[in-house]
């Protein structure tokens, strides 16, 4: 009994002689500097011979008059440092300890507005207490470090971003920062950014980024947050996001490519294309995934990739081929159009009792590359595929290849011919199975599922899950209508004998895409896309755009659908026997970390 009052009588002691320092400094008016055994006594007092009361108050006092006292700026530092490192070791002192560390936390902004100097530091703490295993700790420094951004920007960039790229910071540390970053910076960095110095910061924000882009780039969602900030919204700025992420990627360095060794490279730049996204209209370059995927994937190892990679190769460069250069749309349209002739057969080697195949998904790629690169060089045509336009250029070969334009159109016809009759196949099934569906909406159901009868509760969940394997052969249905009606008409333009059409991005959209409804694009098909969002235009008139032919969009609960061909790997493959489709088969580190390395 008498010990803790002897302790209680210490503190008392101890708190009356850090008011008594506190008074002195705050009467002094300009001559607080003259005295610094007062402020000396502060620091000692948050010191761990000191009571907790007096580390709370301490820790509010230091950064109050730590402007003063140029000479202990790194004692006062580091007092305070230690004091958000506070550690509960008494019993019962649990509220004490964080009121010592929360406000030890609270005031670390406060030394970046009196010395600039140490607003590196102060950033460099602060975001290794993000990772605390205290909520209450992190959101306090998590506040205090928008504080600090807010008025000393670049150097809290910068040392922010040194805590995410060091090799030295815990992963716990390096995931916190990260996703402060992404989450409470970047998509309000114009709160940030000071006045004047816009053009300076964005340049030295462009250099932070792009470090982090190495660190993160397999972080989608950092990517899309970077994709919409407004200083890569405009054209010069989609060029550099993309110059970014470019310099960053795993094709920075021109290497050889193979299957074997390197899937994990083809999975990363095929990720990466995904990521830019409209990157590349915006910016109208495609350098340097387009002629990897040509020359270094299509060209040597197509046949040896699995169905599934081949198709999204083959769509990653059909998405990329509008935006090609002249000079790399002259190398790659040899090889687009080899493999392009190599995939339709012949109309004579169709005869008999068994067709070949025809993989639809591989033809609609290849054609519409080919439709794209055709118009970027018309004059390298002729030598190609015998499709001769005079430009003018020394380089172009006007040579007889009437051969060679005979084999491409009679191919055309056949492909053109096919996709024509399975088209309308999959349009009468379309619409048998509405017809069906409408029919059994206008009868009673039979099952009702009660919790008393687990029979018919079972009935009515298998019900259920008929419906909805149904909804999903209806949008695999309409994916492969949207397929063989773009081969239809990409072949039938291309194939025109005296005058064949290319045509351009804006009059055919991808069966893979979502449909763009333009009221002045007669050109595009009005089928409706396969997404289950749907066109909110339409909502208002409860109606749905028409697809080509006239037929409505399927309705989701017919119960007899067409079932797609071979679609492994997300193409459609169809054995022509007699026009019959085969169907074959995805705190921080627990450790208060009082230093870390820039």
């Amino acid at each position: 009994m008498s010990e803790n009052k002897s302790i209680t009588e210490t503190e008392s002691t101890q708190v009356d002689e850090l008011y008594k320092h506190d008074s002195i400094l705050s009467s002094a008016g300009e001559d607080k500097s003259k005295h610094e055994a007062s402020y000396k006594a502060i620091l000692d007092f948050a010191g761990a011979n000191a009571s907790d009361k007096c580390k709370t108050l301490a820790c509010q006092l230091i950064p109050r008059y730590f402007k003063y006292f140029p000479k202990l700026y790194k004692a006062a530092l580091t007092a305070q440092v230690d004091l958000c490192d506070e550690e509960a070791i008494s019993k019962n002192v649990l509220i004490n300890y964080y009121q010592i560390s929360v406000n030890a936390i609270k005031g670390l902004p406060q030394f970046c507005k009196e010395g600039p100097d140490h607003a590196k530091q102060i950033s460099n703490v602060l975001g290794q207490l993000l990772a605390n295993v205290s909520k209450l700790e992190a959101a306090t420094a998590k506040s205090a470090l928008l504080e600090v951004f807010r008025d000393n920007f670049k150097i809290a960039l910068t040392s922010t971003c040194s805590l995410i790229t060091s090799d030295e910071n815990v992963e716990e540390v390096k995931q916190a920062v990260f996703m402060f970053l992404k989450d409470q910076i970047l998509p309000e960095i114009k709160r940030f950014i000071p006045q004047g110095a816009a053009e300076e910061s964005e340049t030295l924000l462009q250099t932070e980024l792009a470090k982090l882009i190495k660190s993160k780039k397999k972080d989608e969602s950092f990517l899309q947050v970077l994709k919409n900030m407004d200083m890569f919204k405009t054209e010069n700025g989609r060029r550099n996001f993309i110059n970014m992420v470019t310099q960053s990627s795993v094709l920075s360095h021109n290497q050889d490519f193979t299957p074997e060794a390197d899937g994990d490279k083809l999975e990363a730049a095929l990720s990466e294309i995904n990521n830019i996204g409209d990157g590349f209209e915006k910016s109208n370059t495609n350098a340097p995934y387009f002629n990897f995927l040509i020359q270094k994937v299509i060209q040597p190892h197509f046949d040896v990739l699995d169905d599934k990679t081949r198709v999204q190769v083959l769509r990653a460069a059909a998405y990329l081929s509008p935006y090609t250069s002249a000079s790399d749309a002259r190398n790659a349209l040899p090889i687009t159009y080899q493999h392009l002739m190599l995939n339709i057969p012949m109309p004579q080697a169709s005869s008999g009792d068994k067709k070949p195949e025809i993989n639809f998904s591989y033809l609609e790629c290849l054609l519409y590359t080919f439709h794209q690169l055709g118009q970027k060089v018309p004059g390298a045509l002729n030598k190609v595929c015998g499709i001769k336009i005079v430009t003018g250029q020394p380089q172009d070969d006007m040579g007889d290849y009437s051969d060679k334009r005979s084999e491409m159109i009679s191919k055309l016809r056949y492909l053109e011919e096919q996709s024509k009759v399975y088209r309308q196949r999959v349009e009468a099934l379309k619409r048998a199975a509405k017809a069906t569906a409408k029919k059994e909406e206008s009868q009673p159901s039979s099952v009702t599922a009660s919790s008393d009868d687990p029979t018919t509760a079972h009935a009515a969940t298998k019900s259920e899950e008929t419906k909805q394997e149904q909804v999903i052969d209806a949008k695999q249905v309409e994916s492969t209508r949207r397929v063989v009606y773009n081969l239809e008409k990409l072949a039938e333009n291309l194939s025109r004998a005296n005058k064949p059409v290319f045509l351009r991005p804006d009059q055919i959209t991808l069966s893979w895409k979502d449909r763009v409804f333009k009221k002045d694009n007669t050109n595009a098909p009005s089928a409706p896309s396969s997404s289950s969002s749907g066109n909110n235009n339409n909502k208002k008139n409860n109606k749905r755009p028409a697809p080509a032919g006239g037929e409505q969009n399927p309705s989701k609960k017919a119960k007899e659908l067409y079932k797609p061909p071979n679609q492994r790997g997300g193409d459609h493959k169809h054995k022509n026997q007699g026009n019959k489709g085969n169907n074959d088969n995805k705190r921080g580190s627990g450790a208060r970390r009082r230093g870390g390395k820039n």
